[in-house]
């Protein structure tokens, strides 16, 4: 009768608690550096989409600003943080003005209410004037910003010769 009990004890398997304890600890470890590996890519993900709009943003401003400086007719103001000249948009001739005031970059068209461009300016050192003689040559654009993400600032530089003037 022993040995039948014995026969069937062998028999059947079964895991030690030493085992389940070992594998629960693995599966511990494996899925912490799974979840790890997700949570990071979830914040990059966040990191990236923040600064591709912040980049998108600062493009179409200096887009909209290089275009109106290159068609600039005559200025008013030459400023670092202000540019105030008429300008054609659509073959038609405005007063446009850039200001850039505390983190605010904003557009005001024939006097109209100023339009915010960029809420986020790191610095109002926008505009850096280059004369040859008393002709206004060439218009330099910083945008400084901080980015959305809060991982620094972003610039974006461009070098504008004037046609008109």
């Amino acid at each position: 009768m022993w040995s039948r009990l014995r026969q069937r004890s062998s028999a059947e398997g079964g895991y030690t608690i030493v085992e389940l304890v070992v594998t629960m600890a693995m599966m511990a470890i494996i899925t912490t550096a799974v979840v790890s590996v997700w949570v990071r890519a979830q914040t990059t993900t966040g990191t990236v989409t923040s600064r591709q709009e912040d980049l998108n943003t600062m493009r179409t401003t200096m887009n909209l600003m290089t275009r109106d400086i290159r068609q600039a007719g005559k200025v008013y103001t030459d400023t670092a943080s202000s540019f105030d000249a008429d300008t054609y948009i659509n073959g038609a001739k405005h007063r446009v003005t850039y200001t850039a005031t505390g983190a605010s970059l904003t557009r005001k068209v024939d006097g109209g209410s100023a339009k915010p461009l960029i809420t986020n300016l790191a610095s109002t050192s926008v505009f850096t004037y280059d004369f040859v003689g008393p002709t206004l040559h060439q218009v330099t654009i910083l945008l400084t910003i901080n980015s959305s993400s809060k991982e620094g600032t972003l610039n974006l530089q461009s070098d504008v010769e004037t046609r008109n003037l």
